[in-house]
């Protein structure tokens, strides 16, 4: 298992060096996006779906 998740994250980065994006970046916008569509106080110990939270 630990040899896949090593390929799939070798191969994100080789994309997102070659479309020039910022892996970074984009892992922080997308924490921020799960943030508002998630709240803690909402979602914790729960199931649901973000549209019945």
């Amino acid at each position: 298992m630990k040899d896949e998740i090593a390929d799939c994250f070798i191969y994100l980065l080789m994309l997102t060096d070659d479309l020039e994006l910022d892996l970074e970046q984009i892992i922080i916008e997308k924490l921020k996006k799960n943030k508002e569509k998630y709240p803690i106080y909402k979602s914790k110990n729960s199931n649901k779906k973000y549209t019945e939270l």
